[in-house]
């Protein structure tokens, strides 16, 4: 059976905890059953894997590293503006051209490294052959101090709305534990997964014998 994965406590540390008050329940033969099904072990029929379509050549220019390409890349997917534009909007701070989650986007590619600078820094071929990851560094990577001024950018953006979450999950919170506290049904449910737990960790490490 697969294994209910939980932390066993010490048997002295028992009396501090809910768990201390409770003990598990009487499984029948249909419950066992029923337990082997839900948890056996057997591995799922293996899927099979769809036929790769070749994928066609691509004409464009690429300087920076593969990986580093295709991860800016999918974040470049949520701009729809023209990197003049996003450039500008850096420049000039508009909150009205880039929202929060953008920015948050535009924190992740940066900072430019050295090396990437350099080696756009040196290219003298048509910029428009260069792949759409270099052409956006190469628009932004003039903006004074672009990695902090967006840090602090999307810091001054954040914070206001981050305390009014953070309030409100600590008053969710608060509610939570009296709910919990005063709940009968609780220590029922807790009662069942002790119940199941003992069963299927019977014999291993797991069951705190």
């Amino acid at each position: 059976l697969q294994p209910l994965r939980w932390n066993v406590i010490p048997k002295n540390k028992l009396k501090e905890t809910v768990w201390g008050e409770l003990s598990p329940v009487k499984v029948t033969p249909s419950n066992q059953d029923e337990l082997q099904l839900l948890f056996s072990l057997s591995p799922p029929a293996p899927k099979k894997a769809p036929a790769s379509e070749a994928k066609p050549a691509t004409s464009k220019v690429n300087l920076l590293d593969l990986r580093r390409s295709n991860n800016v890349g999918i974040l470049l997917a949520q701009f729809k503006l023209s990197f003049q534009d996003i450039r500008a909007a850096i420049m000039t701070l508009d909150a009205q051209k880039l929202s929060v989650e953008q920015l948050i986007a535009l924190s992740a590619m940066l900072p430019i490294t050295d090396d990437e600078i350099s080696l756009l820094s040196n290219y003298r071929g048509d910029v428009r052959m260069l792949g759409p990851v270099e052409q956006f560094f190469m628009e932004v990577m003039g903006v004074p101090r672009l990695d902090a001024r967006t840090t602090c950018w999307l810091w001054s953006r954040q914070v206001g709305p981050s305390m009014d979450e953070l309030t409100s999950s600590l008053t969710i919170l608060r509610e939570a534990i009296t709910e919990v506290r005063s709940s009968g049904r609780f220590p029922a449910v807790l009662k069942y997964i002790l119940t199941v737990g003992s069963v299927l960790n019977k014999g291993t490490h797991l069951s705190g014998q």
